[in-house]
């Protein structure tokens, strides 16, 4: 059972849907992507949560109270931005502390290719992805055969003046996806972020073990990453994009995820946010 929250329900309606599809199959049509999986991107952040959660903890027979062992009281929690391609590619990480200020010592041991920021909240801000937007991802489609198309939600942290120009400049289509729909049409959501937090929790429940119980900060993190992402499985990736309907590009593929059928009913405006070169 998933939980939808009223405003993702009311956001994921049939006119909504079908205003996209409009929208975003003649972009594929009109910039030649339908048969171009490998230039059509997904981004998003999730946090990795440094809790020991268990479901089921085994005491013995006639015990009222039953504890589980943690290195310290509370959790941390750490953002990572997640970048794939609809063949199943994953760019390396870019994970955001919460800091003041970022030390080399929490940038080492990670994947390769990995990236770091922080902001005071521990969560993205426009500034630091403006950054990783121009010296990450343009960087990594500089030889990709033009246009490249990227999709995301239009969190106000994902657009900058910046962030859409230097787009523009290189030929990389920003689509910003519908409010409250990402449950239904961001892959990452669909097919990859559950498998992500599952394989994420084997790798936290060894490293306490192995390390008796070590307070897993910063200087630790990035190596972790480096045990997940070789778990990261490409056809998950390939799933959430078809799940999705982003590519192949198919509208039906979401429809049992509809709970409102028209606009009135919604109160939602229909639409999407379009950044295309020029």
């Amino acid at each position: 059972t998933e939980i939808l929250t009223m405003a993702r329900a009311k956001g994921l309606t049939k006119p909504v849907v079908n205003e996209f599809f409009n929208m975003y199959e003649k972009l594929l049509e009109d910039n030649q992507l339908n048969d171009q999986p490998g230039r059509i991107f997904n981004l998003d952040e999730t946090g990795l949560t440094t809790d020991r959660v268990h479901n089921k903890v085994y005491v013995a027979k006639g015990s009222r109270d039953a504890y589980l062992k943690s290195p310290v009281c509370g959790k941390s929690n750490y953002s990572v931005l997640f970048c794939v391609s609809a063949t199943g590619l994953y760019l390396p990480p870019f994970t955001v502390y919460k800091s003041k200020h970022l030390y080399d010592s929490w940038t080492v041991g990670g994947p390769e290719g990995s990236a770091y920021g922080c902001t005071e909240s521990g969560w993205m801000m426009d500034h630091i992805f403006e950054s990783w937007f121009l010296k990450v991802f343009i960087k990594h489609v500089e030889t990709y055969q033009k246009p490249v198309l990227v999709t995301y939600d239009g969190h106000n942290s994902h657009l900058t003046y910046n962030t859409v120009r230097a787009a523009m400049d290189h030929g990389i289509i920003i689509v910003c996806l519908p409010p409250n729909t990402s449950h239904a049409l961001q892959p990452l959501d669909v097919g990859v972020f559950r498998s992500v937090k599952s394989k994420w929790k084997k790798i936290l429940d060894t490293w306490y073990t192995d390390s008796r119980l070590k307070a897993l900060d910063k200087t630790v993190f990035p190596s972790l990453l480096s045990s997940l992402w070789p778990q990261l499985d490409p056809q998950h990736a390939v799933n959430g994009f078809r799940g999705a309907g982003l590519w192949p590009a198919d509208r039906s593929a979401i429809s049992r995820r509809l709970v409102i059928n028209d606009a009135a009913s919604s109160g939602v405006q229909v639409g999407a946010d379009v950044h295309s070169p020029r």
